[in-house]
């Protein structure tokens, strides 16, 4: 259902903006909106919720009447990139802009180096741990996979994840550059699925015995999993260092923040984590868009909703000014090292679909339905025939 922000709003030509930030998040997006509309006359920005990240992309795909920004998340940006006629790339309205930001946001969101949205709620996956439990038992966060076993016995409390296809299969992959899909996972041109290695099978054997043994419990597909830490039913979760703020209010013990676990039999230090979250895509270009563009661009407002929030400061001089500690942990774990062959994310069409069905399988693998060999091997094929689909 559609939400307007009402506020108090200047006189001018009106522009809008459809997106799928919720609670905290919501609330400090209207803040940045609610700054801009109130920094000059010339322009009123009114902004509506539309639902969640994927139902915003499938209105605003099939409406007939777009917004003049579109926020897209990650999944979809090759759905977009390949519809030419639902929006205007950023590079032709604001051209001289498009150079400032981070190197590996601004490839995610480019073809032939020529920007296509602007990116907007960057974020990557960190680990949260209940700081006081811990403390009490006298343990440092893991590092790796085989830390979080040994710690979490100690605990005798599991560890979950949000949506499981990132924990467990894509950041899983960046983490070790390991492919996810062939071709730079779709960046360097059509792919194919091969989640399916042995890598990725003995994560998941590790993952559902430790769930057999108490230490890991499923908690859906998207964000249940805050609820179960901040009740304090977990100890660790994984989820993106964006979800801080609103963890902060289900919790009433401290949060730490840390890196994700890797396997160190597989790389003696972890490669870069790709991104997530999501850019806005221009889907109706009027007078005043380029300049709500560069304003949302601008380190300034980079550095303040990275503050605020959580997200990745997109932009090379607002990344300097990382200052929060979910903020600093994810940013240190995306640009630590060069970018590598598999870890500037997944770039696949039809990958909403595809990504459903992954999440099927893992829920059939952990509820012991299916082996995580059938699982992954299920999940590759139909992901694959989907990739085919026109």
């Amino acid at each position: 259902m559609l939400g307007l922000v009402k506020t108090l709003l200047p006189l001018g030509a009106a522009l809008n903006i459809w997106h799928g930030l919720e609670g905290f998040l919501e609330e400090k997006f209207n803040d940045v909106i609610d700054d801009f509309n109130k920094s000059q006359t010339e322009h009123v920005v009114q902004v509506q919720k539309i639902g969640n990240y994927q139902e915003v992309v499938e209105e605003g795909m099939k409406t007939d009447s777009p917004p003049n920004l579109l926020q897209v998340y990650e999944v979809a940006t090759l759905d977009m990139m390949e519809r030419p006629d639902l929006y205007t790339p950023v590079y032709q309205i604001i051209p001289h802009e498009t150079d400032s930001y981070v190197p590996i946001v601004r490839g995610f969101y480019s073809k032939n180096d020529e920007m296509f949205s602007l990116p907007w709620n960057a974020s990557t996956g960190i680990m949260y741990y209940n700081k006081t439990l811990f403390d009490e038992k006298g343990l440092e966060p893991p590092k790796t996979w085989a830390d979080m076993r040994d710690v979490l016995a100690k605990l005798d409390r599991p560890f979950t994840t949000a949506w499981p296809a990132a924990y467990h299969l894509e950041h899983l992959s960046g983490l070790h550059n390991i492919p996810f899909a062939t071709n730079g996972n779709g960046m360097d041109g059509s792919g194919e699925l091969v989640f399916n290695s042995t890598f990725h099978v003995d994560h998941l054997e590790n993952i559902v015995q430790m769930q057999k043994e108490g230490l890991f419990t499923y908690t859906g597909r998207f964000a249940d999993g805050e609820r179960a830490f901040g009740s304090g039913e977990v100890a660790i979760l994984l989820q993106g260092a964006n979800r801080l703020g609103l963890i902060k209010r289900l919790a009433d013990f401290e949060i730490g923040v840390a890196p994700l676990p890797y396997y160190d039999s597989v790389v003696e230090t972890p490669y870069n984590v790709s991104i997530g979250g999501a850019s806005f895509w221009v889907t109706k270009n009027e007078d005043g868009v380029a300049e709500l563009l560069t304003y949302l661009g601008s380190s300034e407002v980079q550095a303040k909703w990275h503050q605020v929030t959580g997200y990745l400061p997109i932009s090379s001089a607002a990344a300097k000014s990382a200052t929060t500690k979910a903020g600093k942990v994810a940013v240190e774990q995306v640009l630590h090292r060069p970018s590598s062959t598999f870890t500037r994310g997944i770039r696949l069409p039809n990958y909403m679909q595809i990504r459903e069905n992954i999440m099927h399988h893992l829920e059939m693998i952990f509820s012991y339905k299916e082996t995580p060999q059938e699982g992954l091997d299920l999940a590759v094929c139909e992901g694959n025939k989907l990739l085919d689909r026109p």
